[in-house]
């Protein structure tokens, strides 16, 4: 398994442990039900050596499907939970240096569903062994 598997396991552990909703590594979901999905997005190396430190995208794709008029506060309160998490992750992931400040897209709100979506996309640093990317 490659170092940044790793890494995404670990945040994804993280989240699971501070949201009350499924936190899932799948693109594949249903829209009736609120849901956060992990993946990696684009990666690019900033030092190579004996070790390699990359940056790499994590996108967070939000899903709030609940019967509220309150969407957007609802979602907003996950992205508070999700950021402290996230921050306190830093030091506790082997491989992880450090996580940067999200980058958050405009939602796509179907408000008669009651459903909200949104991306967040941290830029997460992180470092593995060159000769063999599972260290």
């Amino acid at each position: 398994m490659h170092k940044v598997d790793g890494v995404l396991d670990g945040l994804v552990a993280v989240l699971n442990a501070a949201l009350d909703i499924e936190v899932k590594r799948s693109p594949v979901y249903r829209r009736s039900e609120s849901c956060l999905i992990v993946r990696q997005g684009s990666e690019t190396p900033i030092q190579e050596g004996a070790f390699t430190e990359a940056d790499f995208e994590l996108i967070l794709d939000q899903v709030i499907a609940v019967k509220t008029e309150l969407l957007e506060s609802v979602a907003n309160d996950y992205r508070a939970q999700i950021q402290k998490a996230l921050m306190a992750a830093q030091g506790s992931i082997d491989g992880l240096i450090s996580i940067g400040r999200p980058q958050v897209e405009e939602p796509q709100i179907n408000s008669e569903a009651g459903v909200y979506e949104r991306r967040l996309t941290y830029n997460v640093k992180y470092r593995y062994n060159t000769m063999d990317p599972s260290l």
